[in-house]
């Protein structure tokens, strides 16, 4: 006998203090990199031992989330989540492939958020801002490819622009998108330091410098000249 009991598996998932799930390792493996992962794995002799039973402790935060986690860990018998849900859920399932490598599950989750940020300029920079705190840079690239002067429109209201970083303006600055006119650009830039003239008027002079003034029509530039002595 192995010594492994098959209603509980040969591992049990810890989510915080209170939440325990049982699995198998060789599921874990097929789908996740959590059996691979020194820091994310502690042996123990839990109370009720069972002889080569591993303990594998998730990231607290997930704690908040049990039944998502839990919906998770039966994915991986099937290879299929339903992920048609509100962006809170979307980001959890986004944040736990991302961290724990299950590329199935990352796959579709980026598909659906990146479908989400072309619904308006609110939501994209939401994406964007949760890209960026995660260092997942494959969605940062999809919510970018999805910004065209409509977007930038919806960016520059007062409300938006105050949600706006300078990680953000900056790519946008950056970008050869043919889609984004650089008057466009420049009025994000424009807006986003009045909105804190003090706090914004630093990093604004670095993102002036990278509109191309060469393609704005004359009337535009004589904008950027009355706005820049201002």
């Amino acid at each position: 006998s192995s010594g492994i009991n098959a209603e509980y598996g040969d591992v049990i998932v810890k989510v915080g203090e209170d939440i325990s799930i049982p699995a198998y390792s060789w599921i874990l493996k097929l789908n996740s990199s959590l059996m691979q992962e020194p820091s994310m794995m502690t042996v123990t002799e839990p109370d009720n031992y069972i002889p080569n039973q591993k303990v594998v402790y998730l990231e607290p935060e997930f704690g908040e989330s049990e039944e998502i986690v839990r919906q998770i860990f039966s994915s991986f018998h099937t290879g299929e989540i339903n992920v048609e849900r509100d962006l809170r859920e979307l980001k959890i399932l986004h944040k736990f492939a991302l961290m724990y490598h299950v590329e199935w599950l990352l796959e579709v989750t980026l598909k659906k958020l990146s479908d989400l940020a072309e619904a308006d300029s609110h939501t994209l920079i939401e994406l964007y801002r949760f890209a960026s705190s995660i260092f997942c840079e494959s969605l940062k690239k999809r919510c970018l490819d999805k910004i065209d002067t409509t977007m930038i429109d919806e960016m520059t209201n007062n409300y938006d622009i105050s949600l706006v970083d300078y990680d953000l303006v900056r790519e946008i600055s950056l970008s050869k998108n043919s889609a984004l006119l650089e008057c466009k650009k420049f009025e994000l830039v424009r807006k986003w330091q009045e909105y804190d003239t003090e706090g914004r008027k630093g990093p604004t002079s670095q993102l002036i410098k990278n509109i191309n003034f060469n393609s704005m029509s004359h009337a535009d530039c004589r904008g950027v000249a009355d706005w820049i002595f201002e």
